[in-house]
């Protein structure tokens, strides 16, 4: 099953159409962004039809009609034959080996989304969790930090039930420094209990 096949399926059963067709999520995508543009001032297809600009598309699949889509709309793309020479999914794959786009031009602050208008290096809902944060340091009376490991075998745990990926030598290992290891009368190889906050 393809990434993108695995995402949508997700979306679906989020959204509570569960075991509807994937491809509808493609579909709405196209819908809503398409719908959206052309009542977007700064965008190449503003006033025109959505249901026109669909029909341009191409793709073999609902994922490269996005980015079909996607690139068109961008700021290379041909706007769907405003700017000829822009960029479209076919031109891309006339050519393998890259399209030079010439030097890199500042786009803000227009792509900017964000209600300040500016590129916030620290919103304010992590400003608001930092004494949370501050006060679980101070508690942390054994100075260790849990962190996650990536591993080629399981991706990120999206791969830990592939058949050919479940055998050998146990993969669930905890790595620890000898030091830390030795202060707390932890042995190479013995099993051991991770605990979280809170927890008994």
């Amino acid at each position: 099953m393809a990434e993108t096949e695995i995402l949508a399926r997700l979306i679906l059963a989020a959204s509570g159409m569960h075991g509807a067709d994937p491809a509808a999520v493609d579909t709405m995508v196209i819908d809503q962004t398409l719908g959206k543009a052309v009542t977007d001032p700064n965008s190449p297809v503003h006033g025109r039809d959505a249901g026109d600009i669909a029909a341009q598309l191409t793709g073999d699949t609902g994922p490269e009609r996005r980015l079909d889509m996607m690139l068109r709309l961008g700021p290379y793309g041909d706007g769907f034959g405003v700017r000829p020479d822009g960029l479209t999914l076919q031109q891309l794959l006339a050519h393998p080996h890259g399209i030079d786009l010439g030097p890199l031009a500042s786009r803000l602050p227009q792509p900017l989304k964000t209600r300040s208008g500016k590129v916030e290096l620290l919103p304010q809902p992590i400003v608001d969790d930092l004494p949370r944060l501050r006060q679980a340091m101070s508690e942390r009376a054994d100075g260790l930090v849990l962190v996650g490991r990536r591993h080629l075998r399981s991706n990120n745990s999206w791969m830990h039930n592939v058949p050919a990926l479940t055998g050998g030598t146990n993969r669930c290992t905890l790595h620890i420094h000898p030091d830390d290891a030795e202060r707390l009368g932890v042995v190479d190889g013995a099993p051991v209990r991770v605990k979280g906050a809170g927890e008994r």
